[in-house]
């Protein structure tokens, strides 16, 4: 990668070559991803905040913790603490009082922006210090006509729940590592969507991390913003504590 560290020493635009081998490198990686991560265990701590949309001025609604689990491409969660509480501790106001819950974060936005027949228009951005780390910036977005980005709305009534999905496009930015050309940042924020489904903007950040003795690029931290009417939410994540999953991990999704 000679040729990316020399492109760090620089704060000018890269030519147009340098640029789609960068994005084909990432490409390639992120099309491959969901095969090759393991089944793990680590723990997500979020700390849930609100605040109205005039003054967007947060206040914390409660930080929770869950162990969650990855297997058969899919995340499971058990609620560990909240507010440091242990779950059999957890007062009764805090849990009746609720909070956002988000997840799907491990493969979600890499299958959606790099799926094969889905063609992203990518433009220079410019550089950012992100991690510690000089990164490259690109641009993006994902036609409706491509996108395979869906959203639900449901309405229950008694016994009867009624769903309506909807496809929408979506854009954002996306954060390389010039040096190793890791993914260090996507993020992402809908388009096409009416106002009575939900708005916002999400980035998940990423870095090495090793789980039994292999060498990972997974997710480290996300953040969600949205709203719903005047009220805004704000959830902000760590994940920490990757290891290999095992049967005495959690085998149950709890989320509130």
């Amino acid at each position: 990668m000679l040729f990316a560290i020399g492109m760090a020493r620089s704060q000018e635009p890269l030519s147009a070559e340098v640029q789609q081998r960068a994005l084909k490198t990432v490409t390639s990686f992120a099309q491959g991803y969901l095969n090759r991560i393991p089944n793990f265990t680590c723990t997500r701590t979020t700390k849930h905040m609100v605040a109205p949309a005039a003054t967007r001025r947060w206040h914390d609604e409660a930080t929770v913790a869950y162990e969650l689990s990855y297997y058969g491409r899919d995340e499971h969660y058990r609620l560990l603490t909240v507010n440091g509480a242990p779950v059999k501790k957890v007062p009764g106001r805090s849990t009746a009082e609720g909070w956002l819950e988000m997840n799907g974060n491990f493969g979600w936005i890499l299958k959606e922006l790099f799926s094969p027949g889905v063609h992203p228009h990518f433009q220079w951005d410019g550089w950012q210090l992100l991690q510690g780390k000089r990164a490259m910036v690109f641009s993006y977005r994902i036609a409706l006509a491509e996108s395979h980005a869906t959203q639900s709305i449901c309405a229950g009534r008694l016994f009867f729940t009624s769903c309506k999905d909807k496809n929408y496009g979506f854009h954002g930015l996306l954060f390389i590592d010039a040096a190793s050309l890791d993914i260090l940042r996507i993020s992402d924020a809908p388009d096409d969507l009416p106002s009575n489904y939900a708005q916002g903007i999400s980035t998940v950040d990423y870095g090495r991390v090793t789980v039994a003795g292999a060498e990972y690029l997974l997710p480290v931290a996300d953040s969600i913003e949205t709203y719903n009417g005047k009220v805004l939410f704000r959830n902000d994540s760590t994940y920490t504590d990757y290891r290999k999953f095992t049967s005495e991990s959690t085998l149950k999704t709890d989320a509130p």
